[in-house]
C-alpha cells in the first residue's frame, strides 16, 4: 500500500458531484468513485447522516474515512493512503462546508465547499463564503473543491487570492456542469477546483454520462500534483 508521501507525489484524484443529497443512488457515487480510482470524494450537498448511513459500510469496506459538518450540508470520503483527518470550521460561516486537515503533511488541506448561490437582491453570503475560501488560501497546501456557484469570471481579480483556478490553467472552463439538463456547451461550470501554491491541476474534466441519476449537477474529476506545474 501506497504511503501518504507516495500518492501525493504521484498525484491525488479528486471527485466533486453535488448529488442534492439523497437525490442520487448512493449506488451511482460509488461505481462513479470505483470507477475513476478516486482517492477523494467531494459531496458538497450531502449532509454527513446520510453519508454515514448510504456510504458508510461502502467507505469501511473500500479503505474510506467519512468527514462532514453538519451546518455546511456537506461531505468527504478520503482514501486511508493519505493518512488520517480531522475536521475543522475555525472562523467558517454556517453553511460554507469546512477543512479537513491531515495528519501527514505530505496530503494536501481540503477545504470542503458547498458557496451559497448570489441572489437578485443580495450576494453578501455568497461574497462572505468565497472570502472564507480565499482566507483558507494563505496555506499553500490547501486544495479547495466544490460547488462555488461562481464562473470563472465571478472569480476574476483575485477573489480567491493565492489559490489557482484548476480549469481555468488548463484551459478547460467551457464545459458546464450545472445544470445538467442542458447540453454541457450551455451550461455554467461552477463546479471548481483550487489549489495553493504547493499543488496544481494536472487534469480536470466534467464527467458526463450521470445526468439522468437524479442531480442536477455534473460531477467534476481533478488529479492534483504536489509541486509547480510544468
Amino acid at each position: 500500500m501506497a504511503n501518504a508521501a507516495e500518492t501525493s507525489s504521484d498525484g491525488i484524484t479528486v471527485l466533486s458531484w453535488n448529488t442534492g443529497q439523497d437525490d442520487v443512488a448512493s449506488t451511482a457515487i460509488q461505481n462513479l468513485a470505483v470507477d475513476s480510482e478516486a482517492d477523494i470524494v467531494v459531496l458538497p450537498e450531502y449532509f454527513g447522516t446520510v453519508a454515514n448511513a448510504q456510504l458508510g459500510e461502502w467507505a469501511s469496506d473500500n479503505g474510506f474515512q467519512i468527514l462532514s459538518r453538519e451546518a455546511s450540508t456537506s461531505s468527504v470520503l478520503i482514501s486511508n493512503r493519505l493518512g488520517a483527518y480531522s475536521v475543522s470550521t475555525e472562523d467558517a460561516p454556517p453553511w460554507v462546508g469546512f477543512v479537513a486537515v491531515p495528519q501527514d503533511t505530505h496530503s494536501p488541506k481540503l477545504v470542503v465547499t458547498h458557496a451559497e448561490h448570489a441572489r437578485l437582491w443580495s450576494a453578501g453570503l455568497w461574497n462572505e463564503h468565497l472570502n472564507w475560501v480565499a482566507s483558507q488560501c494563505s496555506d499553500p497546501n490547501v486544495v479547495a473543491i466544490g460547488d462555488f456557484n461562481a464562473t470563472k469570471e465571478n472569480l476574476s481579480g483575485g477573489m480567491l487570492g493565492a489559490c489557482s483556478d484548476g480549469a481555468s490553467s488548463l484551459g478547460q472552463t467551457q464545459t458546464g456542469t450545472w445544470p445538467a439538463s442542458l447540453p454541457t456547451f450551455l451550461g455554467a461550470q461552477i463546479d471548481r477546483v483550487m489549489t495553493g501554491s504547493d499543488w496544481h491541476t494536472a487534469s480536470f474534466s466534467v464527467v458526463t454520462g450521470y445526468e439522468g441519476q437524479g442531480s442536477d449537477h455534473r460531477p467534476i474529476l481533478v488529479r492534483v500534483q504536489k509541486g509547480a506545474s510544468q
